[in-house]
């Protein structure tokens, strides 16, 4: 199954920006509001929101079949397994370094357990 992330690197006034931090897509596809990620399923995915102060972080994993149990992200379709959401600018700050860290030290985020 795949899963539709919304991105907006520059949005409108009213409207948030969302952007990805990390996450392994399959191919990005045009859409009226801007790029769409498609991601495979079992795919980790960090996107972060922006509003004009506020900052929300969502990481996540993509389900293999749709769950009606599963969670619901904003600019994100269909539901995902929601591993963590932050919303302080302090705590976002340190879940992009952590993400940076593994980045950098060639360590796959995607291969770490979801505990």
């Amino acid at each position: 199954m795949k899963t539709a992330v919304q991105l907006r690197p520059i949005a409108a006034r009213d409207l948030p920006r969302c952007d990805l931090f990390w996450g392994v897509r399959r191919r990005t596809v045009v859409g009226e509001l801007g790029p769409i990620a498609l991601f495979g399923s079992g795919e980790l995915v960090v996107y972060r929101l922006r509003r004009l102060r506020r900052q929300r972080l969502y990481v996540f994993r993509t389900l293999d079949v749709e769950d009606r149990l599963a969670a619901a992200v904003p600019g994100v379709r269909p539901g995902v397994g929601l591993l963590l959401s932050l919303n302080s600018a302090g705590r976002v700050r340190l879940a992009q370094g952590l993400f940076s860290y593994l980045a950098k030290t060639s360590r796959n985020p995607g291969a770490l357990p979801d505990d």
